[in-house]
C-alpha cells in the first residue's frame, strides 16, 4: 500500500471516531441535558469545525462565525433535528470506517467488497432514514400529549420529558448498533475472503 493510501487511511478512521464521538456525545448530552456534556460537546465541535459546518448549521446559520451555546441548548430542545445530526454522523462514521477497510483490502477484493459495503450502507440508511420519520413524529406527538396532560404539573411534566428523551436516546443506540454491525460484517467479509 502507497504512503498516501495510508495516510488517507488513518485521516478517514481519524474523522470517523471523531464524527462518532459526537453523535455519542449528542446522545449522552440529550438522555443528561448536564452543562459538562454541553461543554465537553461543544469543545470536540469547535476543534472540528468541519462537522459544526456540515452536520450542523442550515443555510442561514452558515452567515454565522461561531456555534453559540445557545444553538446547542436549542438543539436539544429540537428532538428531529437531534435524531437528525445523530443519525447523519453515525452514517458518515458508517461510510469513513468501510472506505478505510475498502482500502485496506487487496486490490482484487475492493470492487467486491464495495458492491457489498455500497448495498448494505444504502439499504441501512434506507431503514434508517424510515425509522427517523416514524419516530420523530412519535417523540413529537407524545411530547404534545405530555405538555397538554401535565401543563399544570411541572415536576410530572418534567418526568414525562426525561421519559421521551430516554425513549429517543434507545433509538440512537439501535441505530449505533445496526451500523456498528454493518461495519463489523464488512471488516468480516474482507478477512474471510484475504
Amino acid at each position: 500500500m502507497s504512503n498516501d493510501l495510508v495516510q488517507g487511511n488513518v485521516q478517514g478512521l481519524a474523522e470517523a471516531a471523531i464524527s462518532k464521538e459526537v453523535a455519542l456525545g449528542l446522545k449522552q448530552y440529550l438522555k443528561s441535558g448536564d452543562a459538562a456534556e454541553e461543554t465537553k460537546l461543544l469543545g470536540i465541535l469547535n476543534k472540528n469545525k468541519s462537522l459544526l459546518d456540515r452536520f450542523f448549521k442550515t443555510e442561514e446559520q452558515r452567515q454565522i462565525e461561531r456555534f453559540a451555546l445557545e444553538d446547542l441548548r436549542r438543539l436539544r430542545d429540537n428532538k428531529a433535528e437531534i435524531i437528525r445530526v445523530h443519525h447523519d454522523l453515525y452514517i458518515h462514521t458508517a461510510e469513513l470506517q468501510a472506505n478505510a477497510i475498502l482500502k485496506a483490502a487487496g486490490v482484487h477484493y475492493q470492487k467486491e467488497l464495495a458492491v457489498f459495503a455500497i448495498s448494505e450502507i444504502d439499504s441501512m440508511t434506507k431503514t434508517i432514514r424510515d425509522s427517523q420519520k416514524i419516530m420523530t413524529a412519535q417523540f413529537a406527538q407524545d411530547q404534545e400529549e405530555a405538555e397538554q396532560l401535565y401543563r399544570s404539573n411541572e415536576k410530572f411534566l418534567s418526568h414525562a420529558i426525561k421519559l421521551i428523551d430516554k425513549a429517543m436516546a434507545i433509538h440512537m443506540e439501535t441505530t449505533e448498533t445496526l451500523l456498528d454491525d454493518a461495519v463489523k460484517a464488512l471488516k468480516g467479509k474482507a478477512l474471510i475472503e484475504k
